[in-house]
C-alpha cells in the first residue's frame, strides 16, 4: 500500500490485464477499499510477506510482475530477486532508487544501516523521510529501512546473477526502471 493505495494494480486492471494480484505486507488501506468498490474491481489482494511460500502459492505466477520501491529495503538482494521467480512467468519490472554510477568503480553498492549522520546525508537522494537513511537505522522495522544504495551497473549485475535477462533499462536522476525476463 505504501502511499499508492493499489494505484499500479488499478492501472493494470484499467489497461486490460485479465488477472491482477496485489501483494503487500500491509493490509489494504481505506483508500484502496474505496477505489476497489467504486470500480467494481476484480483485483485479488493478498496480504502477505513476499518471501513466504504460502504467499507465493496463494499468488501463483503472473505474466508480468511489477516490483516497485521494495528492493532497497531487502537485506539480501540476490535471494530476493531469485525468490521473485516464484511469481514471475515472463516479465519482471523493477523500479527502485539508485545511486550515481561511479566512473571507475562499477557494481558499487552502499550499505546504509548504521552510517553516521554525515554519511547518511551524503547518500540521501530524497527530501522526505527515508528510515535508515534520513534518520538512523531502526532494526525493529525491517521493511521500512532503506538498506541499499545501488548503482545502475550493480543493479544490472544483481539481476543477471539472479537469473534475469535485461530487455530495457531506464535511468533518470536517482531512479531506475528495468524490464527483464526470466532466462
Amino acid at each position: 500500500m505504501w502511499s499508492v493505495n493499489g494505484y499500479y494494480a488499478f492501472l493494470a486492471e484499467e489497461s486490460g490485464a485479465t488477472k491482477v494480484t496485489a501483494v503487500d505486507i500491509a493490509p489494504p488501506t481505506p483508500e484502496f477499499e474505496t477505489t476497489y468498490k467504486s470500480r467494481n474491481s476484480k483485483i485479488n489482494f493478498i496480504q502477505g510477506n513476499i518471501f513466504s511460500e504460502e504467499t507465493a502459492q496463494k499468488t501463483g505466477k503472473h505474466d508480468v510482475v511489477y516490483f516497485s520501491d521494495v528492493l532497497l529495503n531487502c537485506l539480501d538482494l540476490v535471494n530476493t530477486l531469485t525468490f521473485l521467480h516464484k511469481y514471475t512467468a515472463d516479465i519482471l519490472i523493477i523500479v527502485t532508487n539508485i545511486i550515481p554510477e561511479h566512473s571507475s568503480l562499477k557494481n558499487l553498492c552502499i550499505f546504509y544501516p548504521y552510517l553516521d549522520e554525515k554519511n547518511r546525508k551524503l547518500w540521501s537522494p530524497i527530501d522526505g523521510k527515508a528510515i535508515g537513511l534520513t534518520t538512523p537505522y531502526e532494526p525493529n522495522r525491517p521493511y521500512n529501512n532503506w538498506i541499499w544504495g545501488i548503482s545502475p551497473s550493480a543493479l544490472e549485475s544483481i539481476l543477471k546473477t539472479s537469473g534475469y535477462k535485461i530487455i530495457q533499462h531506464y535511468y533518470f536522476y536517482l531512479n531506475s526502471l528495468i524490464i527483464c525476463t526470466n532466462k
